[in-house]
């Protein structure tokens, strides 16, 4: 939840599209946006269009970020 209080999410966010083509940098924001993806932070996560990007991640790299965007999906 701090991680979404501090704004840390758009840090996130900026990271999955500036580096877009990077397969660790997409790994690395799909396993922290699926810890994220609760309560109080779902939210959050929609205005700062998660979805999107973790449709893009999966679908540009299906082996590291599939599973984890269908899950944070099916919570936004």
């Amino acid at each position: 939840v701090l991680i979404v209080e501090e704004e840390a999410l758009d840090a996130i966010a900026m990271a999955m599209v500036l580096h877009s083509t990077n397969d660790k940098v997409q790994e690395r924001a799909c396993v922290v946006l699926r810890k994220l993806a609760f309560g109080p932070n779902l939210q959050p996560m929609q205005a700062a269009n998660i979805p999107e990007l973790m449709t893009i991640a999966a679908d540009n790299f299906p082996e590291f970020c599939r599973d984890k965007a269908n899950y944070v999906i099916s919570m936004l």
